[in-house]
């Protein structure tokens, strides 16, 4: 087992969880030096916001709570591929905040 499948198993648990909740099947979470720091889950539909998704919601938890000297080492797993929305953010969070590295796992 590889050092990342339990970061990115977390993230399909809080898919899991997202859709117990009544929203849609997406999870991330985001680790430094191999510890869960934060984690987010869609809320599309509980929160009545669109753009809730969980990569979002995780990106601005982290904006919220570190600067960007701290996020350059951190990852962001994901529970599948992002969406155009989630990509461009990881994207722009990563130039903004010094480099968070994605992955992700197509959920099943």
């Amino acid at each position: 087992m590889d050092h990342h499948s339990p970061f990115l198993q977390e993230s399909i648990d809080l898919s899991k969880a997202a859709v117990d909740r009544g929203n849609e099947p997406f999870g991330a979470v985001l680790v430094k030096d191999g510890a869960v720091i934060l984690r987010a889950e869609n809320s599309v539909f509980t929160g009545r916001d669109m753009t809730n998704h969980a990569e979002m919601n995780l990106v601005k938890l982290a904006a919220q709570h570190y600067d960007a000297a701290f996020l350059a080492d951190c990852t962001l797993y994901s529970s599948t591929e992002p969406c155009a929305m989630c990509a461009g953010g990881d994207l722009l969070v990563g130039y903004w905040q010094g480099g968070v590295r994605l992955l992700r796992k197509q959920a099943r």
